[in-house]
């Protein structure tokens, strides 16, 4: 007897996450249970039961399939075949035994060329198994050079971005730390810090049109900081507030806090109206989850108790699936990964972690938190620091507007536009990101020295953005402590921080026929120019038009490239 469920009315894309328990009919060999992380999947329950899934669209050929799956025992299979339930197989998964029926991971399938639209059928040829969720997509261990440009081009091109980290901790004011550095107990934390978070004054539209005022192309916010709470509306099991474990309730902004809204679809749906990226931020540690206890050594880390750390894995891999369905973010950036290869975090966990999160979702750009120091990630993250010079590769240095990350009501000590201007510029010089930090409070608004401070930034940018967003780092590998340089394909910017005296800007020379000079926004007022004693010299005028950085436009033909020292 077939159990049938009700067709979706169009074809949906073989890509995606799709939801084993939304089958379209099945054999009655099936049953829907709550096994799961997030409590919804299916159970095969004897041997040769099937699953349909009605049509799919196979078009872009993916090349792999990945299932979240519980088995206890070795040799369970699914048979992945299409247009009926003994039709064409064109992948096989070999679930890999975690030894527990709930406990669920990642397994990989090689998929048979497929195009056009079929019928989907899951076959279990051998009992009891589990399943949660499947993808089809490509593998990213065969990303060529190619497109990994293209899948890094939006980021490489925005060159600012705005951080926030947010959470119960702005609730007691005294940084993101304080859980650990003040040794709250669990308990404690939770009544003092996230039950009273209480945001009635954030207005994610208001957040948005500062941070696109301020000339930032993406925003990283906190989904989970290493406090354990999730900043989100999430279901999955084991992150619940200690009080009430294996409860509906979980550790969440929606669940737990009295204001009991997710503050994430609004983010997202502002940020996509502006054309900003929308980016997550997640911790790996968790000194709040019951399968850890943080270390009292002063580093933040934590011990993972015996027998815990594959059903945390789980379970995290199960929210980042969440995140990244519910959200669709263009970056996940992680953190929390600090320990050594002998701590339980090792290299091998954030390589198995970066493969499920870029088949879940091809296009994810991911930062080398991962597991810093393995060769992972996409881009490195050098944190409260600039580079003296050029890093290889991609990377992005992330920057304070005070000493904190998080809210601190006792941390006066803010940079000024003049430094936060001339760090941004001094970072795209050497061919890196800026990611602003600003810490809002518990209440959702943002401390008047934050606002001030990306005003200031956005009406520099709004004079002289076209020198930051998409440039390269300058032709110069040594540059004077007064300018910096950065570049686009026809033009050379000349960032000028300190009016020379004389009134003669001296820069290096290059390869390039030069065919104009001016200041930007004046191309009609031309600045003489000569080639000089080895270099470019630019007569400028008497003043600086701008206090912190003036630029000066130079046309070239071509990239800009330096003359090589002799």
């Amino acid at each position: 007897m077939s159990l049938f469920r009700r067709t979706k009315p169009a074809t949906p894309p073989a890509s995606g996450i799709h939801h084993a328990h939304a089958f379209v009919r099945q054999s009655g060999g099936i049953r829907i249970d709550k096994l799961a992380p997030d409590g919804d999947s299916i159970q095969s329950a004897e041997k040769g039961a099937w699953a349909e899934y009605g049509r799919m669209d196979f078009r872009g050929g993916p090349d792999v399939c990945m299932a979240y799956a519980a088995a206890e025992e070795c040799g369970r299979r699914i048979e992945i075949r299409i247009d009926k339930p003994d039709g064409r197989r064109i992948g096989t998964l070999a679930v890999e035994s975690a030894g527990a029926a709930d406990l669920f991971r990642e397994n990989y399938a090689a998929l048979a060329a497929v195009e056009g639209e079929h019928d989907l059928f899951l076959v279990f040829p051998d009992g009891a198994l589990g399943l949660d969720w499947f993808v089809f997509s490509k593998d990213p261990g065969r990303e060529t050079p190619a497109q990994r440009a293209a899948r890094m081009r939006w980021w490489r091109e925005a060159r600012f971005g705005q951080f926030v980290h947010w959470g119960p901790y702005s609730v007691l004011g005294r940084g993101e730390w304080v859980m650990y550095q003040e040794n709250w107990p669990r308990e404690e934390y939770e009544a003092q810090a996230a039950a009273r978070l209480r945001p009635g004054r954030f207005h994610a539209a208001d957040w948005i049109r500062r941070l696109s005022g301020a000339g930032q192309r993406y925003l990283v916010i906190t989904a989970k900081h290493h406090d354990g709470f999730c900043m989100f509306d999430t279901r999955v099991r084991g992150f619940e507030p200690v009080h009430a474990e294996g409860a509906a309730q979980r550790y969440d902004i929606v669940d737990f806090s009295p204001w009991r809204r997710d503050p994430m679809p609004d983010l997202a749906r502002e940020c996509r109206r502006r054309g900003i990226r929308f980016c997550l931020y997640y911790s790996i540690l968790d000194w709040h989850h019951r399968s850890q206890l943080p270390v009292a050594d002063g580093s933040g880390l934590t011990d993972m108790l015996p027998g815990m750390k594959d059903r945390y894995i789980s379970e995290m891999k199960e929210q980042l699936c969440e995140l990244v369905e519910r959200y669709d973010p263009d970056l996940l950036w992680f953190d929390g990964d600090w320990g050594g290869e002998k701590w339980w975090w090792t290299a091998s966990d954030g390589q198995a972690l970066y493969r499920f999160l870029r088949t879940l979702k091809p296009s994810l750009i991911i930062n080398e938190r991962v597991k810093r120091d393995s060769g992972l990630g996409d881009f490195r993250t050098p944190e409260q620091t600039i580079p003296e010079s050029a890093l290889e590769g991609d990377w992005e240095s992330c920057l304070t507007m005070n000493d904190h990350w998080g809210y601190h009501a006792e941390d006066h000590h803010w940079k000024t536009a003049r430094e936060l201007i001339r760090s941004l510029v001094d970072i795209v010089s050497k061919g890196g990101n800026l990611l602003l930090n600003v810490g809002p409070r518990a209440d959702g608004s943002l401390p008047w020295e934050t606002r001030a401070g990306l005003r200031s930034v956005g009406r520099w940018m709004h004079a002289y953005g076209e020198s930051i967003h998409g440039a390269s780092a300058g032709p110069f590998l040594c540059v004077s402590g007064h300018f910096r340089c950065t570049a686009k394909p026809g033009r050379l910017f000349a960032h000028v921080f300190d009016w020379p005296g004389e009134r003669i800007l001296r820069l290096p020379a290059v390869r390039n026929m030069i065919g104009a000079v001016y200041m930007m926004g004046k191309p009609g007022a031309p600045l003489t120019f000569r080639r000089a004693g080895g270099g470019i010299e630019i007569d400028l005028p008497a003043r600086a038009p701008d206090p912190w950085d003036t630029v000066i436009v130079l046309e070239v033909d071509g990239l800009p490239e330096a003359v090589p020292e002799s």
